[in-house]
């Protein structure tokens, strides 16, 4: 039974990954060069980590949209980063 019951909350967690990935991807569509870097669960927290340089589009919209997709409950986290590079030269 252990090894069923963790097949079906690993099966749940991939798809809540899932709709969360999709979810976001939609979400950002309209904004240049933004995309998805990653999506993680931490418990029953979804990460979605997000790369975009310029303003992200309200969060209010994403929040609205994974309710509509998610089980009521499961907290949200965006974690942004601008994607900045930065040309240190060559080595020695």
């Amino acid at each position: 039974m252990p090894i069923a019951l963790n097949s079906l909350v690993a099966l749940a967690v991939a798809g809540l990954t899932e709709v969360g990935r999709d979810t976001t991807r939609t979400w950002l569509a309209a904004t240049p060069g933004a995309e998805v870097v990653d999506i993680t669960n931490q418990g029953f927290s979804l990460v979605i980590h997000v790369r975009a340089p310029g303003t992200l589009p309200p969060t209010t919209t994403l929040m609205s949209d994974l309710s509509g997709r998610l089980p009521g409950g499961i907290p949200v986290v965006l974690e942004r980063s601008v994607g900045e590079s930065v040309d240190l030269g060559t080595t020695s």
